[in-house]
């Protein structure tokens, strides 16, 4: 009978330490993953039944173009960090390092798809 109590008593901490766990994580991590998705993926290059708009603009335009792209846009958000009213320096800053990481795999993915067709391994 003891055991069974005890064998209770310890389910019972750790269903409840469970519930503390994904509470922290309920109330924490989606303001975190909101501010990432406006960042990265915002919902006005998302539209429903497309794809996201630069992977649209790959495909239709190239990589290379898309490349440019990035790497102007980038520019542009360093360029006018903190001065539009509508967002803040830290997040134009975020935003052209998303564009910076992207014309960086880009980058690669040409490199890569030039060396497949000169034959290199």
């Amino acid at each position: 009978m003891l055991i069974m109590f005890l064998l209770g008593l310890i389910f019972g901490i750790i269903f409840i330490a469970g519930i503390f766990a994904l509470s922290r994580l309920i109330l924490e991590y989606p303001e975190e993953e909101v501010e990432k998705q406006q960042i990265n993926h915002p919902t006005h290059y998302n539209i429903p039944g497309r794809k996201e708009c630069i992977v649209e603009m790959e495909e239709k335009f190239g990589p290379l173009a898309v490349y440019h792209f990035c790497i102007c846009n980038n520019y542009k958000y360093v360029y006018r960090a903190g001065e539009k009213e509508s967002t803040t320096e830290s997040d134009d800053m975020k935003k052209a390092g998303w564009y910076a990481k992207y014309a960086d795999e880009i980058y690669k993915r040409i490199g890569e798809e030039n060396k497949c067709q000169s034959g290199e391994n």
